[in-house]
């Protein structure tokens, strides 16, 4: 009977737990298959899966870094956003704010569809991973650059979703467009 009002993406302090409380399952699936990324890739759009993230890995004291793939803020804007995010996260975790050494954060804005398709088409072909053109494959062309630019462990992709019915157009290489209102 009270509302909660959320904004955009959820990105609030209490948004953020449900990320940070995945770092849990995400440690353990890792811990079970004996593997230790450097770092876990996400796509960066309001900034609160961002910040849970980076909470729940500062709370559990894990070893990875945070890639934040910025696909509407310029890097400026959305670093302080989840910097903050994340603090009051892991203050309502009862943990220290995470260092800034855990979080890297690139702009993945542009617009096109260049390496995004490209990379939308290999994911979509070697491991069935439907992503959409505004966001995920932004993410995810921003992992495989980072692969070929040569990072040092295994790379874990949070795949957050993002709109779907636009990914066939994409990945054939059509343009999206947009659904017809009602």
């Amino acid at each position: 009977r009270r509302p909660y009002a959320t904004p955009r993406g959820g990105s609030t302090p209490v948004g953020a737990l449900g990320f940070a409380s995945a770092v849990d399952e995400l440690g353990r699936q890792l811990a079970d298959a004996r593997i230790e990324p450097e770092l876990v890739v996400v796509a960066l759009g309001s900034g609160g899966s961002c910040a849970g993230l980076l909470a729940g890995t500062a709370a559990r004291n894990l070893p990875w870094r945070l890639l934040g793939a910025s696909v509407s803020r310029p890097v400026e804007e959305i670093s302080a956003k989840v910097r903050d995010l994340a603090a009051r996260c892991a203050a309502m975790l009862g943990g220290p704010p995470p260092g800034d050494a855990a979080l890297e954060i690139v702009d993945a804005r542009e617009p096109g569809f260049g390496d995004d398709r490209a990379a939308a088409r290999l994911a979509l072909n070697t491991e069935g991973l439907l992503l959409d053109p505004a966001y995920t494959a932004k993410a995810f062309a921003v992992l495989l650059e980072r692969l070929r630019t040569g990072a040092g462990g295994p790379v874990v992709f949070w795949h957050t979703g993002g709109l779907v019915p636009a990914v066939a157009e994409y990945v054939r290489g059509e343009e999206p467009h947009e659904p017809a209102s009602t």
